[in-house]
C-alpha cells in the first residue's frame, strides 16, 4: 500500500482525531483520506487530509448542528425562505454525511467564517439580503471559490445554468458570452454549433453553417405545412 507523504496519524483538527491512514481514493489518486473519530463518539468517518488541515472539516457533522441550534436561538428567523438555503450551503460544505459534501466540502469548497456560528446567519441576511423568491437560490459567481459575500448572489436555476462549469465563453459583436445564451439568441442549433467550434471552426463560421441548416430546416417544414 501506497503510504503518504505526511503522516497524520495522532493529530487533532478541530474535533476530529486522525486514527490510521485509509487510503488513496481511485478518483482522487493524490489526495489521501484518513479515518477518523470525532469528540462526540463517531467513528469510522473517512476525510481527506486536505479537508483537515484547511479546517473545512472539524467534525462528523454535529458542530454544524450545534451552530445551527444556537443560530435559531439567536435569530428567530429559521422560517425564512432565506434560511433554508443557508442551512443547506452549510450542510453541503460541512458534513460528511450530507449526500451531496463531496461536490462542495470534499473538493475544499468553504464558507467565509463570517457566516458562522452564532450571528451568522444574520451576517448572512445583511450581506446577501433576503431571497427575492422561492426560484432564487445561493450561486457562487466563481464554481471553484467560497461561499462569501464578494463571491455569492441569489439566482435563478436558468441563470445558474449560464454559470455552470464547462460552460464555453465567446466573444460575438464586442459582447462576452455563454454559447448557450448566444445561441438561444441567435435561433440556432446550440449543439451544432458547439460541435463546429470543437472540430476547429471559427465562432461566425460555426454561426453561420448552423443557421443556414436551421434556416433549412424550417424551409422544409413551411414547405411541408403547404
Amino acid at each position: 500500500m501506497l503510504l503518504p507523504r505526511i503522516d497524520l496519524t495522532g493529530q487533532e483538527f478541530g474535533r476530529l482525531r486522525v486514527e490510521r491512514f485509509a487510503c488513496y481514493p481511485p478518483n482522487k489518486p493524490s489526495a489521501a483520506q484518513w479515518w477518523c473519530t470525532c469528540e462526540c463518539g463517531s467513528r469510522g468517518l473517512k476525510v481527506f487530509g486536505f479537508n483537515l488541515k484547511n479546517g473545512n472539516t472539524n467534525s462528523c457533522g454535529c458542530l454544524k448542528v450545534e451552530r445551527t441550534s444556537a443560530a435559531n436561538s439567536t435569530h428567530r428567523l429559521s422560517g425564512t425562505n432565506a434560511y433554508g438555503q443557508y442551512s443547506a450551503m452549510l450542510a453541503r460544505c460541512l458534513s460528511p454525511t450530507n449526500k451531496r459534501f463531496r461536490l462542495y466540502g470534499a473538493r475544499g469548497i468553504i464558507v467565509d467564517p463570517a457566516w458562522l456560528g452564532v450571528g451568522g446567519f444574520e451576517r448572512f441576511l445583511s450581506d446577501m439580503g433576503p431571497r427575492p423568491s422561492v426560484k432564487h437560490s445561493i450561486e457562487r459567481v466563481d464554481n471553484d471559490g467560497p461561499y462569501s459575500s464578494e463571491n455569492c448572489r441569489w439566482a435563478t436555476q436558468s441563470e445558474q445554468c449560464n454559470n455552470r462549469r464547462g460552460n464555453v465563453i465567446v466573444e460575438y459583436e464586442g459582447k462576452k458570452q455563454t454559447l448557450t445564451q448566444l445561441c438561444r439568441r441567435l435561433k440556432i442549433p446550440h449543439g451544432r454549433t458547439q460541435s463546429r467550434l470543437r472540430r476547429g471552426q471559427s465562432l461566425l463560421e460555426a454561426i453561420d453553417a448552423a443557421d443556414q441548416r436551421s434556416t433549412r430546416g424550417r424551409r422544409l417544414v413551411e414547405t411541408k405545412a403547404r
